[in-house]
């Protein structure tokens, strides 16, 4: 006897994570959308969590494709699908370590620390002199 559809959904789940790049701003707007059962107007992604238009377009477009977005007029919303995707990969999406590659400050930019009573001032040498 063959497959059922709903183990050939099951494994379509499993499998289509393990495919997607996921970024820190998807990850922020598939919780904000799973918290929300009526949608999220898309300016509240800007609002709230200071993505840019250009970030929210990328996450849109990405899982608009696969199904897992609804797009209204200005709001954002998840299908039934994309519920039933989301829980089947909760671990994945929202357990896993994120790479903050950005964090990360580069040996050139790095300086010695100062002592806690040594003021803050900038180098002389480096201040125009011409107002």
């Amino acid at each position: 006897m063959g497959r059922s559809a709903k183990d050939y959904l099951k494994d379509w789940y499993e499998i289509m994570v393990d495919k997607i790049v996921i970024h820190s701003e998807d990850k922020e707007i598939l919780l904000a959308l799973y918290q929300e059962k009526l949608g999220v107007s898309m300016y509240a992604f800007h609002d709230k969590y200071l993505l840019s238009l250009g970030q929210i377009a990328r996450v849109v477009r990405k899982y608009k494709a696969i199904g897992v977005f609804d797009l209204g007029k200005d709001t954002l919303s998840l299908t039934t699908f994309g519920r039933n995707w989301l829980i089947s990969n909760r671990v994945v999406l929202f357990n896993s370590k994120r790479k903050l590659h950005w964090k990360k400050v580069p040996n050139e930019f790095k300086q010695e620390k100062r002592a806690l009573d040594q003021a803050t001032l900038p180098s002389i040498e480096s201040l125009s002199r011409f107002f």
